[in-house]
């Protein structure tokens, strides 16, 4: 009994521990993100990983319909904006428009916290964003040696409808 008590409560310590770390990760990414802090916020990514992840999500938002050119028009948009968050004027631009108040859901749509969970044992899920609806991002983050870092980034937003082509006109004629 002397050594299952002891043996309890540690493993209790350690389960508590493990299910507080996402929320000390969450407020380690929102102080930057609540102060418009790019350098702080850049500080916190694995940059190699981070960016496989954007260039991934902005490739999502790509439609499918519209024809070639207005497809390779709009993959070379979205790889030239995740190009832009290797630098941190470009995620002080990116926390200054995403920050703003463009759906009713108040003054810093990403100074809120939706949800902070974990995804394994060395990693976790944090989701930023309006209380209800689409909206916002999850930054991932794992354990890289020497501390947590953002390896994944996705969009909560909805994917764009596919475009479609402007129904033609029907001409009669007597």
């Amino acid at each position: 009994m002397r050594q299952v008590i002891p043996a309890l409560l540690a493993g209790l310590v350690l389960i508590l521990g493990w299910l507080a770390i996402p929320w000390l990760l969450a407020l380690r990414i929102s102080v930057p993100i609540g102060q418009n802090d790019a350098p702080a916020l850049i500080r916190q990514f694995d940059q190699a990983s981070t960016q496989a992840s954007l260039r991934a999500a902005m490739a999502a938002q790509v439609p499918d319909g519209g024809g070639e050119g207005a497809r390779r028009f709009l993959s070379g948009m979205a790889e030239r904006m995740a190009d832009s968050w290797a630098r941190p004027e470009g995620v002080a631009a990116w926390l200054a428009v995403r920050s703003q108040a463009g759906r009713g859901d108040g003054p810093a749509m990403l100074s809120r916290l939706r949800s902070a969970r974990p995804l394994g044992l060395s990693a976790f899920s944090l989701e930023y964003g309006p209380a209800e609806g689409a909206g916002g991002v999850a930054f991932e983050l794992a354990w890289q040696g020497d501390g947590f870092r953002v390896t994944g980034l996705r969009f909560l937003d909805e994917r764009p409808a596919p475009l479609r082509a402007p129904a033609s006109p029907v001409l009669a004629m007597r």
